[in-house]
């Protein structure tokens, strides 16, 4: 009796990202000796501006912001979220206070990775992390130069800290923030204050989930007389093992391959693959209760609980006649009888 039969995978698939590089022209010598007298012409009306100094026996004092040791953050968390922001630190008395005897600028000098001057947040390394700093009534330190002040003196008694960490960009496996300064306020001249961390490690938080095969069984041709024809469908189910506590959603989408494309995106229907010897029939899959999905749309897995642990999304496959009814019952028009196999993708977001 004719028969056929369906093993499907779903692989894990990466992004990949791109760097940007940047040619320079050379400058003829004669640009350059004009440029280098403007230059020193700036730096020495600009250090005339501003003079800053610590008061005497005053020092850079070192503040030290605990983070928990590992953070995990979901793996599709938007760029620009905050993934951890410290309790406020309130200094007492702290022998940093400086002056300056003319207009002067502040900001933050990042120790830890390439910032421009006024950036809010400060980028960690090609972490895909950035940090930022913020004081007195959330007061967000700019990358110096970033605030221009007026002359005086300035201390940092009462003074509220804070150390916010970001997401900025994609970040690809474990990542260390080591323990150490990440950076220094900095006045023209003098930098009184440097913030420290005691290390964090930030791990990117997901589910295991394990490439599936379903056994489709074996069909009689018979069950498929007339186009749009389909099997009983068989149940499986998507594993979602080991997953941390902290996802508040999860996401899947279901997307052909380059061995199964698409045969009905929107009633979820990908052709057999080229190694199936069966003809005029292809592979849907469904929702646990019958509603088959939709190729390339995001199904939210509404089960899921934030306390993590092993869950399963059900789902069903089933064959599916795509092949135009002929004549003598429909049997003998673009039908054969042989092995039906499809490769279907699941791309699964957590947030």
């Amino acid at each position: 009796m004719p028969w056929l039969t369906y093993v499907a995978h779903w692989p894990i698939r990466k992004a990949l990202s791109m760097k940007r590089f940047q040619t320079h022209r050379a400058i003829p010598l004669t640009k350059l000796i004009h440029t280098l007298c403007l230059t020193l012409l700036f730096a020495s009306s600009y250090a005339g501006a501003a003079n800053c100094e610590f008061y005497p026996r005053h020092f850079q004092t070192i503040i030290t912001m605990q983070v928990p040791a590992t953070l995990s953050i979901p793996r599709d968390t938007p760029n620009g979220t905050v993934i951890y922001e410290s309790p406020p630190l309130t200094l007492g008395p702290t022998p940093s206070s400086y002056k300056c005897t003319n207009e002067f600028y502040y900001g933050v000098q990042n120790n830890v990775g390439v910032s421009k001057s006024g950036d809010l947040v400060y980028a960690i390394g090609n972490t895909g992390l950035a940090w930022q700093w913020s004081f007195k009534d959330n007061v967000t330190i700019p990358i110096y130069p970033g605030i221009r002040r007026e002359a005086g003196g300035y201390g940092w008694d009462t003074t509220r800290h804070v150390l916010r960490l970001f997401k900025i960009a994609d970040v690809i496996g474990v990542q260390k923030i080591p323990a150490g300064t990440l950076g220094v306020f900095h006045a023209d001249g003098v930098s009184p204050l440097a913030m420290a961390t005691n290390g964090v490690t930030i791990v990117p938080q997901s589910c295991e989930t394990p490439d599936i095969k379903v056994d489709m069984g074996s069909h009689d041709m018979s069950s498929f007389a007339q186009n749009g024809a389909y099997s009983e469908p068989v149940k499986f189910d998507i594993s979602l093992n080991n997953c941390p506590p902290g996802i508040n959603k999860v996401t899947y989408t279901l997307k052909p391959t380059l061995t199964s494309a698409s045969q009905n995106s929107t009633r979820g229907i990908v052709k057999l693959s080229a190694d199936s010897t069966a003809q005029g029939m292809a592979l849907q899959v469904l929702n646990s209760d019958g509603t088959p999905l939709a190729l390339h749309q995001s199904y939210e897995f509404a089960d899921y609980s934030s306390a993590g642990g092993n869950l399963k999304i059900p789902l069903s496959a089933r064959y599916f006649r795509v092949a135009e009814t002929g004549g003598n019952g429909g049997f003998d028009k673009g039908m054969r009888a042989g092995t039906a196999n499809a490769t279907i993708a699941f791309v699964m977001s957590y947030l």
